[in-house]
């Protein structure tokens, strides 16, 4: 097995439906009243393509840290936009009520 050191940009093959449904089932997967932050969104958007090997890269290769390349993030930022605009998910602007500095976002 090959381990690229530092943190690697990758791209995921998943469709715009298959992201979608991995976002609905992060945020779903959220105690009831809580939100999900964007930064978990993409987390486990990453975990999820590793196990599934949707990553354009050699077979057998690990990486010490991941990130998605900037056009998923804005596949990302769309899929959520469309469900924002659709009434479907809300922001959470409650910015005492989380650990971390992020967006969060609900179901309303």
């Amino acid at each position: 097995m090959h381990m690229k050191i530092g943190t690697v940009q990758l791209h995921v093959k998943y469709t715009d439906e298959q992201l979608a449904s991995l976002i609905d089932h992060r945020i779903d997967s959220a105690p009831a009243g809580e939100g999900t932050g964007f930064k978990e969104i993409v987390t486990f958007i990453l975990e999820q393509a590793n196990a599934d090997k949707m990553f354009d890269t050699v077979d057998g290769t690990s990486f010490q840290w991941m990130e998605l390349v900037r056009p998923d993030i804005r596949r990302v930022n769309a899929i959520i936009a469309i469900e924002l605009r659709e009434g479907r998910l809300m922001v959470d602007f409650d910015t005492d009520h989380y650990a971390t500095r992020d967006v969060y976002f609900i179901r309303p």
